[in-house]
């Protein structure tokens, strides 16, 4: 690499860890890890592709996403 391809380099990784360190000093918890939940889902009972029941004790403890749709309406689903 050039000399002016290393500089370009030192620049960015340079002010990408100042930007990193201005957020970790303006914005409070900026550091800690996890994600709050956006909401919560009712307890439910589902089939699976295997034709195996899924409940909510299946992912406890997992991060996971819920997305009910209907796959067997002959009009236009609830």
């Amino acid at each position: 690499m050039s000399k002016k391809g290393w500089l370009y380099t030192a620049f960015f990784v340079s002010l990408a860890l100042v930007f990193y360190a201005v957020l970790v000093y303006t914005i409070p918890g900026f550091t800690k890890r996890g994600v709050a939940p956006i909401s919560f889902v009712r307890p439910f009972k589902f089939i699976n592709q295997d034709g195996q029941p899924v409940t909510q004790e299946n992912v406890k403890g997992k991060v996971f996403v819920a997305a009910y749709f209907f796959t067997t309406c002959k009009g236009i689903c609830p």
